[in-house]
């Protein structure tokens, strides 16, 4: 991975691995070196999408495929929530000929969070003003805040979404809370959805989709033509659109003339009904739309 590839050159130029010589080689070299002399250290060892691993677990990292007698070290504790992701990437591997040993199978795990005796080594060497924790849970925050006030360094203590104000007489917590989390882009325009939308694309998704549509007069003096229905995205079982249609077609006359004098009312009342009868009848809960087209 990139991010892999610039912590090893910064650390190297700066004299801080110590590897020998030649030892680290780029990816692009990998053809002209023999198999049983090589260690890839990929990326993504919770299976993210687009992580070194992921792709070279389908052929997709170039230079390099997976062949019978390679053996893959996922030296990782599976993050819980990721267990079926990794699942695949194992079955990709093993699909290649490849050999695959996990933490669980062998002691090959070695945390990349630093213990409570590394961190106070680290605040010895750099001496900071102030810290303030950002990683873990409360309880990991206020433990790094004690190994820091123990050595008469100022804390603050935040969580997500508090904000802290610096001046010149140093940090304080505002007592402000700002929107955190997630931001979700369209993937087309790039813009920041609105949690509604991507709840109303879950719901279409998971329920289906229907569509009514009734043609009527301009101001309806002359009454409403068919109704016509749509259903997308769901079983449909034989005689349901007819049923339907009949059914809000009844529906709209038994309004009488309130329905021709307000439209609005109308669609509500067409929307009401669909959503009942097609989850009475489904026990599906798809997203209605109800359109009334004066023509």
């Amino acid at each position: 991975g990139r991010g892999l590839v610039e912590s090893l050159e910064v650390s190297s130029r700066l004299g801080g691995l110590g590897l020998p010589l030649g030892l680290v080689r780029p990816a692009r070299e990998l053809p002209a070196l023999p198999r049983d002399r090589v260690v890839v250290v990929a990326t993504g060892s919770q299976g993210e999408p687009g992580s070194a691993f992921s792709r070279l677990a389908v052929d997709l990292l170039p230079g390099l495929r997976l062949r019978p007698g390679d053996t893959v070290l996922h030296a990782a504790r599976v993050i819980p929530g990721n267990e079926r992701r990794l699942a695949l990437l194992f079955d990709h591997c093993v699909r290649r000929g490849a050999r695959v040993v996990t933490a669980a199978e062998a002691p090959i795990h070695a945390s990349g969070h630093p213990h409570r005796a590394e961190l106070a080594r680290l605040l010895d060497l750099v001496r900071p003003s102030r810290v303030i924790p950002v990683h873990g849970r409360r309880r990991h925050l206020e433990a790094v805040a004690e190994l820091a006030r123990a050595r008469g360094i100022a804390t603050l203590v935040v969580e997500n979404g508090e904000e802290v104000a610096w001046g010149c007489a140093g940090a304080s917590v505002t007592g402000e809370l700002r929107q955190v989390g997630r931001i979700l882009l369209d993937d087309v325009g790039e813009e920041v959805l609105d949690p509604a939308i991507l709840r109303h694309r879950r719901s279409l998704a998971r329920e289906g989709l229907v569509v009514a549509v009734l043609p009527c007069s301009r101001a309806g003096q002359e009454g409403f033509g068919e109704v016509q229905i749509h259903v997308s995205g769901m079983p449909v079982r034989a005689g349901l659109v007819d049923h339907l249609a009949a059914g809000l077609a009844g529906e709209i006359g038994r309004a009488g003339i309130l329905a021709r004098r307000d439209p609005e009312w109308l669609r509500s009342t067409m929307t009401r009904w669909l959503r009942s009868e097609v989850r009475r009848r489904t026990r599906r809960r798809p997203v209605v739309v109800a359109l009334v087209v004066e023509l």
